[in-house]
Formats: C-alpha cells, sequence, structure tokens
C-alpha cells in the first residue's frame, strides 16, 4: 500500500509540481507578492581622478550645465577625469553608515583612483523576485494545492463511510 500510495502521490502531486510549467508559473503570479525582493534605490557614481577636477564640475553643475556637457567637457580636458554611471543597488549592498538611505542623501569616498561621491536619486519600493530565485518555494506551495485540490476531489468521488455499530465495538 506504501508504494501504491508513493506512487500516486508522485503522479498527482509531486511530479506534476515540478513537471506542469505552466500550472507553476500560473501559480507564482497569484503568489508573487509574497516573495519581494530588497528595497533598492538608483544610485549615481560619480568618479573625479582629482579634487580639481571634482571642483570644476561642481562649478559647472552649479551653472545648470547636464551631467552629459560636464563629462565632455571634463574629458576633452584631462582624458578620463570623470565618469558618471547609473546603478539600481539593494539596500543591503550599502556599507553602514554610508548613506541615510533617502533621496539626495550622498556619501563621498577617497581612494587612491580619485574621488567618488554617491547619490541617492531615488528609492524602489520592493518588487517580487523572479520566479527562478524562488522556484522551491513556490513549488513546494504548489504542490500543498495539488495535494489538497487531489484530497478534495477524492472526498467527494469516494465519500467516508462510518458504521457506527463496528465503531461502538472498537470501543468496548
Amino acid at each position: 500500500d506504501g508504494i501504491l500510495l508513493f506512487d500516486m502521490m508522485d503522479k498527482m502531486v509531486w511530479g506534476k509540481a515540478v513537471k506542469d510549467t505552466a500550472g507553476l508559473t500560473a501559480f507564482y503570479e497569484t503568489i508573487k507578492e509574497n516573495y519581494l525582493g530588497d528595497e533598492t534605490a538608483d544610485v549615481q557614481t560619480q568618479h573625479f581622478k582629482t579634487a580639481k577636477d571634482q571642483a570644476a564640475y561642481n562649478k559647472m553643475h552649479s551653472k545648470g550645465m547636464s551631467d552629459d556637457a560636464i563629462a565632455t567637457k571634463l574629458n576633452k580636458k584631462i582624458l578620463g577625469s570623470y565618469t558618471t554611471t547609473t546603478d539600481q543597488i539593494n539596500h543591503s549592498e550599502f556599507t553602514p553608515g554610508m548613506y541615510n538611505w533617502g533621496t539626495g542623501s550622498t556619501y563621498t569616498a577617497t581612494d587612491t583612483t580619485g574621488i567618488t561621491v554617491y547619490t541617492v536619486l531615488k528609492i524602489n519600493a520592493p518588487q517580487p523576485k523572479p520566479l527562478s530565485e524562488v522556484r522551491g518555494y513556490v513549488v513546494a506551495q504548489y504542490q500543498d494545492v495539488l495535494e489538497k485540490n487531489w484530497l478534495d476531489e477524492l472526498k467527494k468521488k469516494y465519500p467516508v463511510q462510518k458504521n457506527d455499530a463496528v465503531l461502538q465495538s472498537l470501543v468496548k
């Protein structure tokens, strides 16, 4: 009986949850809000070779020049003196104390390669993780749902009947 039950569970629940990719994907869409990632931020990173380059940037920026125009002008004078990138970074990736983790907050780091200024441009709300990242958890939940549905079908098809006389004879 145990082997038969194992085979049926594999066919109706375990194997089905793994093989039924369309069903799994549809199920994930209904529960994806349970698997949110970290809060993220759009962070602009500006790197200057020298403090003089940073001062020149600040002066041009205060006059209303765009970052692209400033980069072009600075990099014509001194090749590679200024770069800027914008990346999306998870809250957990930040060094403690590096940011106040608010829009507009900045952090300046100095090392042998120059001066790097990090500016938080925007805080992004947590988004659902992709199915590929949480597949194991979703498969386990999908198996639970498949098992419950299968047992409900079996209970409807084969209702339990109890024989009170036999039950009372067992109690004695």
